[in-house]
């Protein structure tokens, strides 16, 4: 499986989103179309948005900045190991990471100071890195 997962790496494009993003625990559930990711779990609801949007969810505990890092995976249920390499690779030069998988993308948030060491953490691991998305 190792080579199969290495090809898969190899042509997932991976993007960088321009500007910071915060974990925000907001009082009331808001508009999931206004936010990159709304997570209810009982009580604990988190979202997920860019931090220029967090204002909109009122005054609440927030962590962060983050930046998004969007890898567009071909094969997103086939590909064993895919965030077990992109989380080692960060977890390895001593950073931490925070996942979020979507139906047809996986994200990786990354503290905004430690960007460029964590795209180098995943050069390292086969992924090419694009450009910022727009």
């Amino acid at each position: 499986m190792p080579d199969d997962l290495d090809a898969v790496i190899g042509s997932t494009p991976v993007v960088v989103h321009p500007g910071d993003y915060l974990y925000v625990r907001p009082s009331v559930l808001p508009d999931a179309r206004e936010h990159l990711m709304v997570f209810g779990c009982g009580d604990d609801l988190t979202v997920v948005t860019p931090a220029d949007d967090a204002q909109s969810l009122g005054e609440a505990p927030t962590e962060g900045p983050y930046r998004l890092i969007e890898f567009r995976i071909p094969t997103p249920f086939e590909s064993p190991g895919f965030l077990a390499r992109i989380s080692g690779a960060i977890a390895a030069c001593g950073m931490n990471v925070l996942l979020i998988s979507s139906f047809s993308c996986d994200y990786a948030l990354v503290k905004s100071v430690e960007l460029d060491r964590a795209l180098d953490a995943l050069r390292g691991a086969g992924f090419s890195i694009g450009d910022q998305a727009g």
